[in-house]
């Protein structure tokens, strides 16, 4: 296996992992949300009863770390979304410096159809991870 094709498996691989990483991380911040919500609300509600609100509030601030610590998780994968991005980055180098190889194949004459091919494919898909990094990317930045 060649270098470009040991990337590539890395970088998919990756990339599943910190999508699958981030559908969770949105479910728990939804849910802790959710949980949050209605414990202020309660709190409210409770409003002549300070000993049961004070337990309740202190059921709120526990959910409010472990939604803290779920945006820490998200701040991680935007970290490895960058080292992401540096590997697809050198990917395209290397294939960009074998296009311009190609090419000077090319003219002089030399049937590279099936090399041009190979490096076309492969800016294809750099292009089609770009999109689906910043995707991951912004649905990250939204939860905080």
């Amino acid at each position: 296996m060649g270098r470009l094709e040991s990337i590539e498996k890395d970088i998919e691989s990756k990339q599943q992992n910190i999508e699958q990483q981030t559908e969770e991380t949105e479910k728990n911040i939804e849910e802790l949300d959710n949980k949050i919500g209605e414990l202020q609300n309660a709190i409210s509600s409770m409003s002549e009863d300070q000993e049961v609100q004070e337990h309740v509030q202190g059921n709120l601030r526990e959910r409010e770390q472990e939604k803290q610590q779920e945006q820490q998780k998200a701040q991680s994968l935007q970290s490895e979304l960058e080292s992401m991005e540096s590997e697809l980055g050198e990917f395209e180098q290397v294939n960009e410096n074998s296009k311009s190889e190609v090419q000077e194949l090319q003219s002089i004459g030399e049937d590279v159809s099936d090399a041009m091919s190979i490096i076309s494919e492969r800016a294809s898909w750099v292009n089609e991870r770009k999109g689906n990094i910043q995707e991951l990317r912004n649905r990250l930045a939204r939860l905080g």
